[in-house]
């Protein structure tokens, strides 16, 4: 798994690439959001454009790192995920838990971020 991240005023954009999986991918996936989180930043947009798996640990991880913002300001998103990946979202019913977005733009628009840097 590789991540990109592009920092923005008001939001963050993590452009995460390959699968997320048991073991150093979901590991590494942990370490990341909670280095977010120390950072304190407002909304985080996770782009799921290069996702072509998760397991069960990852959604899990997804679902911890949604369970620690509660009770914050911050909001994350999910961005186009592919289509194995939006099925299992939808099976699991975590659909109607993450806000999912078919573009960084849309979800921009919707959570009315800047996009500037």
């Amino acid at each position: 798994m590789q991540v990109s991240r592009q920092d923005f005023p008001d939001h963050t954009v993590l452009a995460i690439e390959g699968p997320i999986l048991i073991g150093e991918s979901a590991r590494k996936f942990y370490d990341l959001m909670n280095q977010i989180l120390d950072t304190g930043v407002s909304c985080i947009l996770f782009d799921f454009r290069g996702v072509d798996y998760i397991d069960s640990t990852g959604l899990g991880e997804l679902v911890g790192f949604l369970e620690r913002l509660r009770g914050t300001s911050a909001r994350l998103a999910l961005v186009q995920p592919r289509d194995r990946v939006l099925k299992l979202l939808q099976v699991t019913g975590l659909d109607r838990v993450f806000p999912i977005f078919d573009s960084v733009a849309a979800a921009r628009a919707h959570l009315g971020l800047s996009g500037e840097t």
